[in-house]
């Protein structure tokens, strides 16, 4: 599955989403267990391998440069032969503002 990982800079007027690059995802099941996890590339995009694993989800993502540190989306793992792809969106942290 497909992840992307945009911040917003919430001190702009409008929000022009930049991909954060280093961020720590993890794709979580329902009890808690990792499925997989990885760091996002220079545009934010991590691709996972969910092992078969179907259902309810969590994409957690980690990084000093989002609001708060952390941000989490819930999702549904495709089933096997399906794909999904996910983008969520973050504000930056204030770390981060130039």
């Amino acid at each position: 599955m497909e992840i992307r990982l945009n911040s917003c800079d919430t001190q702009k007027a409008s929000c022009l989403a930049l991909g954060l690059s280093e961020a720590e995802i993890s794709l979580v099941n329902v009890d808690g267990r990792i499925i997989a996890s990885g760091r996002s590339d220079d545009a934010g995009k991590l691709v996972l391998a969910t092992g078969g694993a179907a259902g309810e989800a969590r994409v957690v993502a980690v990084s000093p440069l989002i609001e708060g540190g952390r941000k989490e989306a819930n999702l549904v793992l495709p089933r096997e032969g399906e794909t999904t792809n996910i983008t969520i969106m973050t504000n930056g942290s204030q770390a981060s503002s130039p």
